[in-house]
């Protein structure tokens, strides 16, 4: 019989090597279910934001971990009505969550991981998952599992999809069209012929590796938009990326000039023999050399060589993806309300503001809070 126990935050740490042993034996899982991704991303949003880890683990008869739910608390206000949202416990540092499971005990610990959600709903108004695999587990939960809670809601249509390219050539080059083919050919020629640039692979420490990405990223998308424009930030995602690349999880690869100047750099994990490419970035001074068309070939061919067998580009139907690309996966939104007095007092408080005719003025974080029947689902 399964065991379900809510972690101490205290002693995720010690939990690094059963996490991560789960991790390699659940063939569904990602890269970005690893230990160091989950709790480096849980950290560097906790010393900014209150988060309250909600780590659900499964254990056998032997007190083997044979399932995982990494999840926290946070709290937003939307217009003066504080909401408590439970999620991954990584936040955006993260996508694609799913539930941890071995093989043959999936659907003991899926049900494990509902009850658990439905003995705390009192510590939360709102369950919600985004970016979830439509093949995920918590997907099937929500489909077919009777709900603990008030709603168990998917979008009729995904959301959004993931880009895949699985190769099985050599040369990222022969997968391309001959038009794009020729296109990165010239791409690759101007900045390594004629500008002498050249590809770095290792020799970067994690840190400085981070503060390189970070320049990077202010020049491309200003400091407003920029989520590592913030220093301490910085030196926090570097201690999630030392984490990384201590255990072999991950690299980071980065185009410079002949005098040492970064034109693109990217970040990427890996878990077997798939990959994810986590956070890049270009110089938009050297935007003539097309930095990213550059990186993108580059960083494949070598993630080819080094035998991976699944590349992810993550979410969205940006144009680039679609020339790398072979495979695409959807994505939905799993989203569900406590059946408890002050969530059904909430909800009912923001249906009546959305009555006033102001929700058209709303901006972006009120779709995310308000629970999944006013969201139209």
């Amino acid at each position: 019989m399964l065991a379900a126990t809510v972690l101490d935050p205290g002693t995720l740490d010690a939990m690094q090597p059963e996490w991560d042993a789960l991790v390699y034996r659940d063939p569904l899982a990602t890269a970005y279910q690893t230990h160091a991704v989950s709790v480096g991303g849980w950290r560097i949003d906790a010393a900014e934001m209150d988060l309250e880890p909600v780590v659900i683990a499964i254990r056998d008869e032997a007190g083997t971990l044979v399932g995982l739910a990494p999840l926290a608390i946070w709290t937003r206000r939307q217009h003066g009505i504080p909401w408590r949202v439970l999620g991954s416990l990584s936040g955006t540092w993260s996508s694609a969550w799913d539930i941890l499971a071995v093989p043959d005990r999936e659907e003991e610990v899926g049900a494990l991981v509902l009850k658990c959600l439905a003995d705390h709903r009192h510590r939360f108004d709102q369950f919600r998952v985004r970016r979830v695999r439509s093949d995920a587990r918590l997907a099937q939960l929500a489909r077919t599992a009777p709900p603990p809670l008030t709603t168990w809601r998917t979008p009729s249509s995904p959301v959004g999809h993931w880009l895949f390219v699985e190769p099985g050539w050599t040369g990222i080059n022969d997968r391309l069209s001959k038009s794009y083919r020729r296109y990165v050919r010239r791409c690759r020629a101007k900045a390594y012929e004629d500008e002498g640039a050249e590809l770095i692979l290792a020799g970067v420490a994690p840190h400085e590796a981070v503060r390189r990405l970070a320049r990077l990223h202010v020049a491309r998308w200003g400091a407003e938009k920029s989520e590592l424009a913030h220093p301490g930030r910085v030196e926090r995602f570097g201690d999630l990326l030392k984490v990384i690349f201590d255990r072999d999880q991950g690299g980071y690869l980065e185009i410079q000039t002949g005098n040492g100047e970064p034109i693109a750099a990217l970040i990427f994990l890996r878990l077997g023999h798939s990959a994810v490419l986590y956070r890049s970035a270009y110089n938009p001074a050297f935007a003539d050399l097309s930095p990213g068309v550059v990186m993108e070939a580059d960083v494949l061919d070598t993630l080819i060589r080094m035998g991976m067998t699944e590349v992810s580009f993550g979410y969205g139907n940006d144009p680039y993806k679609r020339h790398w690309s072979n495979a695409t996966r959807e994505v939905c939104t799993v989203s569900a309300c406590a059946p408890t007095a002050r969530t059904w007092s909430a909800r009912a408080a923001l249906a009546a503001f959305s009555r006033t005719g102001l929700t058209a003025r709303l901006h972006r974080p009120w779709s995310y809070a308000v629970p999944g029947r006013l969201m139209g689902y």
